[in-house]
């Protein structure tokens, strides 16, 4: 019966320790992502031409407007 009362006071600590670390390890990684990530900036260029009516050259990475 001790042995038994020994395995599951190892098992509730080991599910505390690893239930700790999860929530220790995803607010890191929350705070990490939240104060880290640049502002997206408003348009890539090639959004930007496409929007305004041209298109975009792969090739030579430019805006082609037509006319």
């Amino acid at each position: 019966m001790a042995i038994l009362k020994e395995i599951w006071r190892f098992w509730k600590w080991i599910c505390v320790a690893v239930g700790t670390t999860t929530v220790l390890l995803l607010l890191l990684v929350w705070l990490l992502n939240a104060c880290c990530t640049p502002d997206p900036a408003p348009f890539e260029p090639i959004e930007d031409c496409i929007q305004s009516g041209g298109t975009w050259n792969f090739e030579t990475s430019s805006c082609e407007r037509a006319g």
